[in-house]
């Protein structure tokens, strides 16, 4: 039989400590210790953002204080003048189909007599033909003059023109006055501006107005 040499007390010294860091492991941790623990990092979850930015909440009080009001500007009241102007301007398209201002100018004169006096001039729309076009004047040409004599307004008389491109001798392309007429009140006042929209337009007034310029090439 062979005999073990006696362990040396390094060797005892080692074992020991080996079977102690084994009953570390396997040691059970007191519940107190987790409780601990985890109050420790409810606090720190509370208090740790101490560090972040926060807006301020402004409260109604603020508001109040803060919240001005500016007055609005009253409304500049337009004179009987602009007012008959505006109504023209509107009762046709802003543009033609040549894309110019439909209205070039509206002359409103106070008459003699009382009443208004009101000139208009347009530019006129091109179509297929030279009759289509005529139509298309005379149609422009009763919208003006069915806004005028179914307005508030005292119209005494009213005159529209049609401009459109004119070619003179020399080649030179200018627009000029093609059709030109005139409607006074005493005939407008006859009218039954009631009637169908477009017999209106195209048939009735332009039979009742004086017609008193029209360019050969729409005769």
């Amino acid at each position: 039989m062979t005999e073990q040499p006696p362990e040396s007390p390094t060797d005892s010294q080692a074992q020991h400590e080996q079977d102690s860091s084994s009953s570390l492991k396997k040691r059970k941790i007191p519940t107190w210790v987790w409780a601990v623990a985890g109050v420790i990092g409810l606090f720190a979850v509370i208090f740790g953002g101490g560090d972040e930015e926060t807006a301020p909440v402004a409260s109604d009080g603020d508001d109040q204080n803060t919240t001005t009001t500016t007055p609005s500007t009253p409304a500049k009241k337009l004179s009987t003048k602009e007012q008959i102007t505006r109504l023209v301007s509107e009762s046709v398209d802003e543009e033609n189909n040549r894309g110019q201002t439909t209205i070039r100018e509206v002359d409103v004169v106070k008459q003699a007599n009382g009443g208004w006096g009101v000139f208009t001039e347009f530019n006129a729309s091109e179509n297929l033909t030279n009759n289509l076009t005529k139509s298309g004047i005379e149609k422009t040409t009763s919208e003006i003059y069915i806004a005028l004599y179914t307005s508030k307004y005292d119209v005494r008389s009213a005159s529209v023109a049609a401009y459109f491109p004119l070619v003179d001798k020399y080649g030179n392309e200018k627009d000029g006055v093609v059709y030109k007429s005139i409607l006074d009140q005493s005939e407008a006042k006859k009218v039954n501006f009631a009637a169908d929209e477009s017999y209106l337009k195209l048939d009735i007034l332009p039979r009742v107005w004086t017609t008193t310029l029209v360019h050969p090439d729409f005769r």
